[in-house]
């Protein structure tokens, strides 16, 4: 029972790899053609401060998170193995409204602090009108996490390849090339980031309420078990708001410094050549989308499950190091 199990796993992992393989390969694709097209009509400046902007608003963005996403990934499937619905219901409604506020209060901040943000740190006022109007996709990015975290939960990676490789981003890359070809300018820039994110956040919407309909009922828990259930998964989500950071600055740290001690036009030159080297994560993403809940609701089921959870570890860690060799070796051999 176990091998078939674990057969079983493998070849959901496999499958679901494969979808999210083309949604990444469509995602860079568009990702290259829109930082290609900003650089190209507005000069590697405009795009240096577009680099730096993204840069500021991903912080504000896990800031007001809070690690909860990493929540909804661990407890939804948990409760999902045990068939616990009311308590799926109240950490979806609690959890989105408590979103919305920190993401909408770190927007404001965003709006607030932009001009000292653009003249103290980075010496340059023409940041300003950037992060003012990147402070609007604030709750935005916030909300579509959430509801991206929760169709990934329940195991829609189809779903989640589409919005978040694919529609996102051809959005954005279409209203793009539209904008600037009717000549709005640089205003084309901030409209397509918009509609690009407000499209992908939308349509994680009606997924889920259509999809995942049960989630929006009524819950049925009394105070003291919805205080235990909040206090339960804030106490397992806040301690990951710092591996968010981490991995934020570990993005973004090359961008700020460069930023800060040297002209704008280099972030944008530098920010033309860095994804070629982060092509190296992509194979982790393929198999690694669905191996958190699977694993998670193998072993809310029983707890017995642990030998196949070491196995599928086993198993997905070798797939990413034997497809992740030669492109390393490809990069050392031929930069």
């Amino acid at each position: 029972m176990s091998e078939n199990n674990l057969d079983n796993s493998l070849k959901l992992i496999a499958k679901s790899s494969l979808i999210v393989f083309i949604g990444l390969f469509l995602s860079k694709l568009s990702i290259y053609l829109y930082r290609a097209v900003i650089a190209r009509y507005f000069g590697p400046e405009v795009y240096g401060l577009f680099s730096l902007a993204l840069m500021i608003v991903s912080w504000f963005v896990v800031f007001s998170v809070l690690g909860i996403n990493q929540g909804i990934l661990r407890y939804i499937p948990l409760y999902r193995g045990k068939e616990e619905i009311n308590k799926i219901r109240y950490l979806f409604k609690s959890f989105f409204f408590f979103l919305l506020l920190t993401s909408i209060f770190s927007g404001l901040l965003l709006f607030v602090f932009s001009e000292f943000i653009s003249v103290n740190i980075f010496h340059n006022s023409d940041l300003t009108l950037f992060l003012k109007i990147f402070s609007i996709t604030v709750p935005l990015m916030v909300l579509l996490q959430f509801f991206l975290y929760l169709i990934l939960a329940f195991e829609k990676i189809n779903w989640y390849s589409f919005i978040y490789n694919i529609l996102q981003d051809f959005v954005k890359v279409f209203s793009l090339i539209l904008l600037v070809f009717l000549g709005f300018g640089i205003n084309s820039i901030f409209f397509s980031y918009i509609f690009g994110t407000f499209s992908a956040f939308f349509a994680a919407y009606l997924v889920c309420k259509k999809y995942l309909k049960p989630i929006f009922g009524k819950y049925i828990l009394n105070k003291e078990k919805r205080h235990e259930l909040f206090k339960e998964v804030t106490s397992y989500s806040w301690p990951l708001l710092f591996s968010g950071i981490v991995a934020t600055i570990f993005v973004w740290t090359d961008s700020f410094v460069i930023g800060f001690f040297m002209d704008v036009k280099y972030v944008g030159y530098y920010n033309s050549a860095i994804p070629i080297a982060m092509l190296l994560t992509i194979v982790s993403e393929l198999f690694t989308k669905l191996f958190s809940p699977l694993i998670t609701k193998e072993y809310s089921r029983d707890e017995e499950n642990i030998g196949l959870i070491r196995q599928l570890s086993q198993q997905i860690g070798k797939w990413i190091f034997l497809f992740n060799l030669p492109l390393l070796l490809l990069m050392l051999i031929f930069p």
